[in-house]
């Protein structure tokens, strides 16, 4: 039995939250059963962005990669690293703090990279194996509505118009206005779509569907002899969420009056401060008719944090017979966050709601890398949190997680 019994690293925000320009804060537990002689007690906090990915090409495999390094902090929290000491059986606790740069990246796990940052606590032990632990912590970048020069913030509106044609011969025309409340939003919004889908075709359509893609762009550059190559990129829509409607019959209207499609946990747009991973929001309007389909679409932006406007308990002014819901709940100023941290410089004039903190809808990824061991201890098994506004909801939606690699039709 062995007579490290706790060895853990934990933070002072419960879910392990970070906005940038905070302290992050947290405390190394250790439970010994019977003394242990070592050198030191350190930790290592790192965050990077890394990307990699590769090909084949007549069995030749070529590799692609990028690294991006924020910070890499080494603290030593017992020992000097050179003498040996014994450290009595018992429990210790030993805190630790460092102050997050102002301008770091959103965390974000992706098929082809990520943006991660993680603590990392080893017990140096003379001629003996290393006992080592980790645990990752969420940092969230600043993306503030109220500072978009191109946030868009009035209703919008997309309309198209298609022949269709059905065995070479002109069936008639299929129609779709859609107005949407916003063009941008945080987690826990609700997107509304009002419009029509008017079918002037002898067609029937299999449905109209819409779905809000989140699109990522890997930047890295290939590895060889001679040094980088130029810079490559991959491009992937790697998540949606999407509500579907029925079949339109020829002749009929479609009506979509303020459908609600929930904006759920999700990184920001952008990836602010990170050079080699992109990601972006668009809003598709799918209409669906064999062998005539078509498409609107426009771009969304996702922040953290809101509109200040919407939260002065009266409803946004919209031109006449929109429909189109946006009331939301007044709330108080963000002036701490759950952990009691003051915000950061960039969050405390904002009037926002107090938000929570739950996973990336993506789910948990794998965060072991190649200098873990199999008996590095820790939760290795991690998701980023995000936060999420909690406003009133008309509706919810399932999402689906899809993963693509190859450009969509026009």
């Amino acid at each position: 039995m062995s007579k490290l019994k706790v060895f853990q690293v934990v933070f002072d925000h419960p879910q392990g939250v970070h906005f940038a320009g905070q302290w992050l804060r947290g405390s190394v537990l250790i439970t010994l059963t019977e003394p242990m002689k070592m050198r030191d007690i350190s930790i290592n906090l790192v965050g990077k962005a890394k990307v990699h990915w590769h090909t084949y090409q007549n069995k030749n495999r070529k590799d692609y990669r990028s690294e991006e390094v924020y910070f890499d902090e080494d603290i030593v929290l017992y020992g000097d690293g050179n003498e040996s000491s014994t450290l009595a059986a018992g429990h210790y606790e030993y805190p630790f703090e460092f102050l997050l740069l102002n301008d770091l990246p959103s965390s974000f796990e992706g098929e082809y990279g990520y943006v991660r940052y993680v603590a990392r606590c080893t017990i140096d032990r003379p001629w003996k194996f290393d006992h080592v632990t980790k645990a990752a912590f969420t940092v969230l970048g600043a993306l503030d509505l109220n500072r978009e020069p191109n946030c868009w913030k009035e209703p919008y509106e997309l309309s198209k118009q298609k022949t269709i044609t059905c065995c070479c011969c002109e069936s008639g025309t299929v129609e779709a206005n859609i107005t949407l409340n916003k063009r941008c939003f945080v987690p826990g919004e609700t997107i509304f779509i009002n419009g029509t889908v008017t079918n002037n075709s002898n067609t029937s359509i299999n449905r109209a569907r819409c779905a809000l893609k989140q699109y990522v762009q890997f930047t890295a550059s290939s590895t060889g002899l001679f040094g980088p190559g130029n810079p490559h990129t991959k491009n992937v829509t790697s998540y949606e969420v999407k509500v579907e409607g029925e079949m339109i019959r020829a002749g009929q209207v479609d009506v979509w009056r303020n459908v609600p499609l929930l904006v759920p946990s999700l990184p920001p747009s952008r990836l602010d401060g990170c050079p080699v991973i992109d990601i972006s929001y668009v809003f598709k309007f799918y209409v669906e008719v064999e062998y005539s389909s078509f498409k609107i679409e426009t771009p969304i932006i996702i922040g953290t944090v809101p509109l200040s406007g919407m939260f002065s308990g009266a409803p946004a002014t919209l031109p006449a017979g929109s429909g189109v819901i946006t009331a939301q709940p007044t709330a108080p100023l963000m002036q701490e966050d759950r952990a009691g941290q003051s915000a950061p410089p960039a969050y405390h004039s904002l009037p926002a709601i107090l938000p929570t903190y739950e996973e990336c809808v993506m789910g948990k990824v794998q965060i072991r890398d190649e200098k873990d061991s199999e008996h590095v201890r820790g939760d290795l098994n991690w998701a980023p949190m995000y936060t999420m506004y909690q406003f009133s909801s008309l509706g919810t939606v399932q999402p689906m997680q899809i993963s693509e690699e190859t450009e969509e039709p026009n």
